[in-house]
């Protein structure tokens, strides 16, 4: 059975990819899964082969490590068991079914895994690096952008005041609010285009154009452009000697994270995140919110931690009418842990090991203290867009 029309029919209107563990995945993804499904074992088989070849080709092209060369030798053990005619499809999908509550079938989850490696291999056909295509740009702008000079000479989209940059999260992106469409940009490393954003907005770049994917292309607002700084500024380690107060909030104005960056009530220079919420989260007639708060100190030109802590604060209605006014105001403290003493960098990284998306254990990098505000608070869209300027994850 033939299944590349209906699947770039699908992806199309589907640009992203799916995860089985999502029920809206799930129901999304039905008409797909079932065409999936009807496939022979073989041609499943030829499916996943192909998959493991591109992805060994990727791996092979990047900066080798221990947990790439061991990947490598997996990929290339699997490859040899597939032409061997040894390699059991279903043996990773009962591993997942052992170890979690996921309740659909084998059949389900071999579907959904081979429809993630189908769309990523026509992504990759679509979107290769030195790729001229360009015609779901064209359509989402009713071939206009044709007219522009940076896309008829470089086919570039330029920035202006209907396209916002977006550089958190990996790739970055450019919303089009004129057409409501987001496009993810490409061939530009995304701390490079934090830098260049930066430059664009000290005024001494005079015109930004950037390559945009042909396939990675959604409607509306996508990731953290939903999110909004409503005063103050992004985090950057030069205001630390300043007293700054920031607000961002989601897309509900009242899930909110606030940073208050000056000095504690003992002199010590602190900065203190409190995180609010749309959706009140109430105990014992009290409005709960949580805080995280670090106090530091500058030596030889770096800073350093010296304590910190998180907290759970209790307001009473008043006290919460209050606080929403006044920066400044606290309710009762319920400490989590606090630390003290401490002479901590304040960009320490640390390593985190968790399972990737093909259950393989690997080593993520993250800022320590970063670490501490995502483990806690749930509007990690606005910790990220805080610290969007930061490479700090």
């Amino acid at each position: 059975m033939d299944i590349k029309d209906e699947m770039e029919r699908f992806f199309k209107e589907n640009t992203y990819g799916f995860n089985f563990t999502k029920q809206s995945d799930y129901e999304r993804t039905k008409k797909v899964r079932k065409i999936i499904s009807g496939l022979s074992e073989d041609e499943k088989m030829e499916i996943i082969l192909e998959y493991m070849d591109w992805e060994l080709k990727e791996l092979k092209n990047k900066e080798t490590d221990v947990i790439r060369e061991k990947k490598i030798e997996l990929l290339e053990k699997q490859i040899e068991d597939i032409l061997d005619g040894n390699y059991d499809m279903y043996e990773e999908i009962r591993k997942i079914k052992e170890y979690s509550s996921i309740e659909y079938s084998e059949q389900d989850i071999l579907s959904m895994k081979i429809l993630n490696m189908y769309y990523t291999l026509y992504r990759n056909n679509r979107d290769l690096l030195y790729d001229h295509q360009d015609d779901r740009i064209l359509e989402i702008y009713n071939n206009e952008i044709a007219k522009e000079k940076q896309y008829k000479k470089y086919k570039l989209i330029e920035i202006n005041e209907d396209r916002k940059l977006c550089t958190v999260g990996n790739p970055s992106y450019i919303y089009d609010k004129k057409i409501d469409y987001t496009m993810a940009i490409k061939n530009v490393p995304n701390q490079l285009v934090r830098e260049l954003e930066k430059l664009y907005e000290e005024k001494k770049i005079g015109n930004l154009s950037f390559k945009v994917s042909n396939s990675q292309i959604y409607k509306g607002k996508r990731y953290s452009i939903f999110e909004e700084l409503d005063y103050g500024k992004v985090f950057d380690i030069n205001n630390l000697e300043k007293n700054l107060i920031s607000r961002l909030y989601d897309k509900k104005y009242n899930d909110c994270l606030l940073v208050n960056i000056g000095e504690s009530e003992d002199g010590q220079r602190s900065v203190i995140f409190e995180e609010m919420y749309e959706d009140k989260i109430v105990c014992d007639c009290k409005i709960i919110t949580q805080v995280v708060h670090l106090e530091y100190e500058k030596q030889n030109d770096k800073y350093y931690v010296t304590h910190f802590d998180h907290e759970f604060i209790y307001y009473t209605e008043e006290e919460y009418r209050e606080r929403i006014k006044n920066p400044k105001k606290r309710g009762k403290k319920i400490k989590s842990f606090k630390a003290d003493e401490c002479c901590i960098p304040i960009d320490y990284i640390i390593k985190i090991k968790t399972l990737t998306d093909t259950d393989e254990m690997v080593s993520i990098e993250y800022s320590f203290f970063y670490y501490i505000l995502f483990s806690y608070f749930k509007h990690k869209n606005l910790l990220k867009e805080y610290f969007s300027k930061m490479n700090l994850s």
